[in-house]
């Protein structure tokens, strides 16, 4: 979402979508250079104080993780069924005790994910890969020569915020609609947002750092991904002031309005005694449909009632809209309280230097949290580049609704992941041997340089995942025993108190380990990348990119038991139909 990178794409209008040309790839590749910068950059956020000294365990999710207090150590607690033990004093030793394996994939965000299956490793050998010599041997000397090898290497990544989802789902609707999908609406890591990749909760106070590794397709290379899961929601949630800015132009007639209404109802299903709530709808003019109104429960009257005078007509006002709706949001301002401004639109307006100056500020505040803001994209001509924007400045979700369906799972079985902050500034640290390169990544931003990579927000009971590919300069400097370390710095929302988890293994640790979570984020990112790679193609050649995305799909559920999968190749095989 960060406006330093936005991909501008005005108004998406189904009919134009084909001709749209503005291919901008988020899963930076850069080739076979050192481990430097990747995508354009902003500001740094601050660090995390030591959080403690507990063991590690291998744990139920499948991969190696923290213990409860987030140091690095190898054999410290244990792990039974999916519960993490550890703390402060973890386990010591490389004879460490561990416990029984859960079932892969329990503890995820929602139900209807299913069981990650079994996933038996294919054979390799984990020393040097295979290099013909020569003028082989001469380059990769070169690309070394580069490096410093006097050190490991510290990379700094972050994605977007956790619960910005917009991109795939967009994807879907068009694919659906048998519409090509234009690649610079297609962001990688919103795909591994969307998508559920289930590691244990972290434990409370903390998030659960989770590499994996496994060889890559091409020889030499390595997959590395790293799972930062945050906490379990808590129950009963944080009492919310939410106001609504609802679209009401012309623009929003039809399907639009239905999918607005649906998500307004989806929201007051989740509703409980005491929040709070206030409802503008604007086109030339704003309405205010309710001001500062206390809830009684889920499915209030009142909410419902001020639901069904929306209709569709006039034409656009947005700044009047979303100045009338800070204003009723300001008033019921409270610190103690999720305070949420949330936009449904079309996005057919433009948002103006004052909108998103005042959008920013107003999500900042010095004792709390401020007001975060969320967008809600609805109809087929929407304007992702607008939602984008507001979402990025406001600091809140960015989720797009193709269904009703889909507005019950975003703001029903995922809302507290779409509305609440378990960790902010969260960023990856990743040491690597200083040997290896940096191909390609999932990642929005990354670099050596902890100055270009904005940390971002992290939602309880959801993870941020990163996905990279590295090659090691020459086969001749491989070394299994080299160590591999992950750690995640971030801030608690509220208080703003620094915290830090981190991991440290071997690369034989790695790749000896269970890696199931690591092959579903390979399907999802072959599936992102398809969609961008096939624009421009052949039909040939799109065909063939398609078929290899599809592989990686399969391979990760043979059996199709993963419910996120098998829609992801149903997809796919759609859109193979149409090159």
């Amino acid at each position: 979402m960060r406006s330093s990178i936005r991909r501008h794409l005005p108004g998406l209008a189904l009919a134009a979508l084909v001709a749209f040309a503005a291919a901008c790839s988020s899963s930076n590749d850069s080739g076979s250079a050192p481990a430097s910068e990747s995508g354009d950059h902003g500001g740094s956020g601050g660090y995390g104080n030591t959080s403690g000294s507990g063991g590690n365990g291998t744990h139920a999710d499948g991969g190696l993780s923290a213990g409860a207090s987030g140091a690095s150590g190898m054999g410290g607690g244990t792990s039974q069924g999916g519960a993490s033990a550890g703390g402060a004093g973890g386990g010591s030793g490389a004879g460490g005790g561990s416990g029984a394996s859960g079932a892969a994939g329990a503890g995820g965000m929602y139900a209807d994910a299913g069981a990650a299956d079994s996933w038996t490793p294919p054979e390799f050998d984990a020393q040097p890969p295979v290099v013909d010599a020569a003028p082989e041997a001469e380059a990769d000397a070169d690309i070394c020569a580069q490096l410093d090898s006097s050190k490991p290497q510290v990379i700094y990544q972050s994605a977007d915020d956790s619960n910005s989802m917009a991109s795939p789902v967009i994807a879907r609707n068009l694919i659906h609609l048998y519409q090509k999908v234009p690649a610079a609406i297609l962001r990688t890591y919103e795909f591994l947002n969307y998508y559920n990749i289930a590691y244990d909760f972290a434990p409370q106070g903390h998030v659960r750092v989770v590499p994996q590794m496994r060889p890559g397709k091409t020889d030499g290379e390595y997959l590395l991904q790293v799972g930062i899961q945050s906490e379990q929601a808590p129950s009963p949630r944080r009492t919310m002031n939410l106001t609504f800015v609802l679209d009401n132009t012309g623009s929003m007639s039809g399907t639009p309005l239905a999918l607005e209404k649906a998500a307004v109802t989806a929201i007051a299903g989740s509703m409980k005694p005491g929040d709070l709530v206030s409802m503008v709808a604007w086109n030339t003019n704003q309405w205010v449909l309710l001001d500062n109104y206390t809830v009684t429960g889920p499915n209030d009257p009142q909410v419902i009632s001020a639901i069904s005078q929306l209709s569709a007509n006039g034409s656009t006002d947005l700044h009047a809209g979303l100045v009338k709706g800070y204003e009723l949001a300001k008033k019921s301002y409270d610190k103690e309280l999720m305070n949420r401004v949330i936009l449904i639109s079309d996005g057919m307006a433009n948002v103006g230097v004052v909108d998103a100056d005042m959008i920013a500020a107003e999500s900042h505040n010095a004792d709390g949290e401020g007001i975060y803001l969320v967008g809600v994209g609805v109809g087929n001509g929407i304007n992702d580049t607008l939602l984008n924007t507001v979402t990025d400045k406001g600091r809140g979700a960015y989720v797009y609704l193709d269904n009703t369906q889909e507005a019950q799972k975003m703001f029903g079985a995922r809302f507290d992941e779409v509305m609440e902050v378990a960790v902010r500034d969260i960023r990856l640290e990743l040491t690597v041997p200083w040997y290896f390169t940096l191909k390609s990544t999932s990642a929005e931003q990354s670099s050596t340089d902890p100055t270009k990579v904005d940390p971002q927000y992290l939602s309880p009971s959801d993870a941020i995942v990163l996905h990279n590919t590295f090659l090691p300069c020459s086969s001749s400097q491989w070394n299994p025993a080299d160590t591999i370390q992950a750690k995640a710095t971030y801030k608690r929302p509220i208080t703003q108190v620094p915290g830090e988890d981190s991991v440290s293994f071997t690369i034989n640790d790695l790749l000896s380990a269970d890696a199931t979570q690591l092959k579903k984020g390979t399907a999802i990112v072959a599936y992102a990348e398809a969609l961008k790679k096939v624009e421009g193609l052949s039909s040939t050649a799109a065909k063939q990119v398609i078929d290899d995305a599809l592989a990686a799909v399969v391979a990760a559920d043979p059996n199709q038991t993963d419910p996120e999968l098998k829609e992801i190749q149903q997809l796919l095989t759609t859109y193979r139909t149409m090159f």
